[in-house]
């Protein structure tokens, strides 16, 4: 009830919202992995891997999924994908377009 009335009532800076989300979503999101991953070594623990190997097989599947993630993330940033300053949109669109500014 607290944090309902401290939302509904207490101004909060966009940058400060910003933050009280991105921390709340990245503890849901670890939440989530943490639990994935002990069913999956929990599963691979059932099909007869050791508990040390269920584990190396699971840590690693989640350190390729990351390498994959920032190399295709990179990627696309230096394609121009999810341009969040409307100038660099402006700059990007026109070397793609080659449209020049008007004077």
């Amino acid at each position: 009830m607290i944090g309902v009335a401290l939302g509904l009532y207490v101004p909060l800076s966009k940058r400060l919202l910003g933050c009280i989300l991105a921390f709340a979503s990245g503890g849901l999101i670890s939440a989530l992995a943490i639990e994935l991953a002990f069913n999956g070594a929990v599963e691979l623990n059932h099909l007869g891997f050791g508990v040390g190997a269920a584990w190396s097989l699971v840590g690693s599947g989640f350190a390729i999924g990351a390498i994959i993630y920032s190399a295709f993330s990179r990627y696309l940033e230096q394609k121009g994908a999810a341009v969040r300053y409307p100038r660099a949109f402006a700059n990007s669109f026109r070397a793609v377009a080659n449209v020049t500014p008007r004077s």
